[in-house]
């Protein structure tokens, strides 16, 4: 099926967007909320023997467990959510996050493969056998669920073409199922530093539903075609089979293409060609959205370090490699594909919307940057390179902590909004139009 095609596969499709893209660390992001309780803020009881204070800590126990289902220390999962004192139950509580996973969601998965079943793609028409490809996966050293693959392959022409395989959740989770209710209440994973709350149970997120190497996994495929110059000259999609030939990781894909020789890089050192392929076309990509005043800056996310007891030991700045570049240019790429096929076939979908700043707002922003001596561009209107690079230059700056808000001060939030008009589906950070998130 090319762009401008029928696609039978509206229904499935429409049931995969939702957040958490690579390439949200390419647009502002909303703050924790503050306020959520501090357990050691907590004052202890006044009582003057132990049978008080141990009935406060019962009474606080019973208003936290006194919920709708689905909230509370979770009975599924991992020993942390068990914890009914601990600062992340307390934090979680505030917010409502639903922890716990009813009795007949967690029939519903059992009751489910853990594979798929062949009847599930062979002979399946619309379903593409893509078992025999050059697939794998790229994700963070302790990346549990892979929910992305890719694939890459060189064209006559001097192009690429580039295939994005993302799971294929809505084969598993149907409308009308205790699974679909209660991952509709959820909406989200939810990520705190040492631990997930997921969307789904983790028999699907981490299991049938995750494309680990060597097993057969259901998934949505887009390839796009494009030139030597990188431009896109064609895109396709389809329900799929697959099988991941491998699980690489950020570190160790960076290390192969720097050119280091271990023990790491020998075990996917038959993907070089493959990943020296993926490197230069995320070179041209870099270069076109450059060219289009995309927004573009180096992750200054932060990290912690716990003890065994879970307790924060320290914090340090993560590492950032080409190889996460690399799976950002690929899931916009997927991105923008399926953004363009809602919009060019007329289906409504939710976008991805970032508004440009009101031109006084962002005057006003940038008159108080040069109040605190900050250097701004001399511009009528700022493109998203522009304050990209305002953000890079303030993070070497000894004060980077206090200023760097300051500065994305200049942009909007990001939001998920159904538009029917092309202008409504602008993203100005991206410098793309009708932009959705397909990949997860």
């Amino acid at each position: 099926m090319t762009g401008g095609g029928d696609f039978s596969s509206f229904d499935d499709l429409k049931k995969l967007f939702g957040g958490g893209d690579d390439d949200d660390a390419q647009e502002a992001s909303a703050g924790v909320g503050e306020d959520a309780p501090d357990a050691e803020d907590q004052e202890p009881s006044s009582g003057e023997d132990g049978d008080e204070e141990e009935e406060g800590e019962a009474g606080a126990r019973e208003r936290i467990d006194s919920r709708p289902p689905g909230f509370g220390p979770m009975a599924h999962g991992p020993p942390a959510y068990r914890d009914e004192d601990s600062e992340e139950m307390l934090l979680l509580g505030s917010f409502r996050v639903r922890t716990v996973f009813p009795e007949e969601v967690l029939l519903e998965v059992a009751n489910l493969p853990d594979d798929p079943l062949p009847s599930d793609y062979e002979g399946v028409e619309e379903r593409a056998d893509l078992r025999g490809e050059r697939i794998f996966t790229i994700d963070g050293e302790d990346a549990k669920d892979f929910d992305d693959a890719i694939c890459i392959k060189p064209l006559a022409d001097g192009g690429v073409q580039v295939s994005v395989h993302i799971a294929d959740v809505s084969h598993y989770v149907r409308p009308g199922t205790r699974l679909d209710d209660e991952a509709l209440a959820r909406a989200t994973s939810v990520y705190l530093p040492d631990q997930v709350v997921p969307m789904l149970p983790e028999e699907l997120s981490n299991g049938l539903c995750s494309l680990v190497p060597d097993r057969p996994r259901l998934a949505f495929s887009v390839f796009m075609d494009f030139d030597r110059e990188g431009r896109r000259t064609s895109y396709t999609m389809t329900k799929s089979v697959i099988r991941s030939m491998r699980r690489c990781t950020y570190k160790q894909v960076q290390d192969l293409l720097d050119g280091v020789e271990n023990e790491s890089t020998e075990r996917i050192k038959d993907l070089e060609e493959d990943l020296r392929l993926f490197q230069a076309w995320t070179t041209r990509q870099q270069a076109i959205r450059d060219r289009k005043g995309s927004l573009r800056m180096q992750s200054g996310e932060r990290k912690f370090r716990f003890d065994a007891d879970g307790n924060v030991v320290g914090v340090y700045k993560a590492e950032t490699y080409f190889s996460q570049t690399l799976i950002e240019e690929t899931a916009l790429a997927a991105n923008q594909a399926v953004g363009d096929f809602f919009k060019l076939a007329g289906l409504p979908t939710i976008y991805r919307i970032h508004p440009e700043k009101d031109p006084e707002e962002q005057a006003e922003v940038l008159k108080n940057l040069e109040k605190l001596g900050l250097r701004v561009p001399k511009k009528e209107r700022l493109t998203g390179r522009d304050i990209g690079q305002m953000v890079r230059f303030v993070r070497s700056l000894p004060n980077a902590a206090s200023m760097v808000p300051r500065v994305m001060g200049l942009l909007e939030r990001a939001t998920y909004e159904v538009a029917d008009e092309e202008d409504e589906a602008a993203h100005f950070g991206l410098a793309r139009r009708h932009y959705l998130h397909f990949t997860s």
